[in-house]
């Protein structure tokens, strides 16, 4: 079934010394959650990001965000995977709360080039963790060589714990048409 939805959002941005501050806000008044036997269940959910952004020339960038969703009017008789832990209690809730960290690192040498970035998203009431790394060869753009590894971790009956063995290292090769 497809639902249709609406986003109403807000967004701020603004620059202090070398760092470009973000902020998000918005609310869904019908979103699709699934618990862990994917049963469907149509929620309003607001959600909300804070980020902060550093670049030093073309070499650096740095960039850190705090994000969180909130499901409100959850199902009283399950847990929303993704959301929340699978060992929580669904009983006595008004808002089933994601609140996690995400992050990226990216380094490109001016003199090379090659470009190394790491990037990984962590959730605090799931506990869940997705790390990648990846570095790329550049040299004859718009043609581009990568390498990387994905690392995904959680515990068992978290969402991130089902694709725990999904880790992976591949290769990568990009040529516009």
């Amino acid at each position: 079934t497809y639902d249709r939805t609406a986003l109403f959002s807000f967004e701020a941005e603004g620059v202090v010394g070398d760092v470009v501050l973000r902020a998000d806000a918005g609310y869904t008044p019908i979103q699709r959650f699934y618990d862990r036997d994917f049963n469907g269940y149509r929620r309003s959910a607001w959600s909300g990001a804070l980020g902060a952004e550093y670049t030093h020339g073309e070499e650096w960038l740095v960039s850190a965000t705090a994000f969180s969703i909130g499901v409100l009017n959850p199902p009283a008789d399950a847990m929303l995977t993704g959301i929340e832990a699978a060992d929580d209690s669904p009983e006595a809730r008004d808002i089933a709360a994601l609140f996690g960290f995400a992050g990226v690192l990216r380094f490109r040498p001016v003199d090379l080039d090659i470009e190394m970035t790491a990037t990984t998203v962590y959730t605090l009431g799931p506990r869940d963790t997705v790390a990648l790394a990846t570095i790329a060869y550049k040299r004859f753009e718009p043609q581009v060589f990568r390498v990387g590894g994905l690392y995904i971790a959680g515990p068992p009956e978290s969402f991130a714990g089902r694709m725990r063995r999904n880790d992976m290292v591949f290769d990568d090769y990009r040529i516009p048409w």
